[in-house]
């Protein structure tokens, strides 16, 4: 039963990242990444109490579908490949420091709400 809690979790993050990144193409990815990093932490965080399916649909299911680390290395390979690596460095850079500081924020609201 467990693999059902992912699946369906996975089918719907996947969709939710596709529905972002068409909003707000060029930036869907990053968006996508910082917006993912910041409800996993949320979601995550032992005060929120998430355990069991709940856990597995939502964080492993939900947000594995719905965060695109796979994307976003193939568009650092892109640009690299282009010559542009000045926007392959401000990607990592944005979405690395950006995806740690939203999860650090994600994680702080968890404890405020929770708490």
């Amino acid at each position: 039963m467990n693999p059902l809690y992912v699946f369906i979790g996975g089918g719907l993050g996947s969709v939710l990242r596709w529905g972002v990144g068409q909003w707000l193409d060029p930036v869907g990815t990053l968006a996508v990444n910082l917006i993912g990093s910041a409800v996993l932490a949320f979601l995550a965080h032992p005060d929120m109490g998430i355990v069991g399916p709940w856990k597995l649909a939502l964080c492993v299911g939900l947000m594995g579908g719905f965060t695109t680390y796979s994307t976003f290395n193939l568009e650092v390979l892109k640009a690299l490949q282009e010559g542009n690596g000045q926007r392959a460095i401000a990607l990592m850079l944005m979405t690395v420091l950006g995806a740690l500081v939203a999860g650090a924020l994600g994680w702080s609201l968890a404890g405020r709400v929770a708490g």
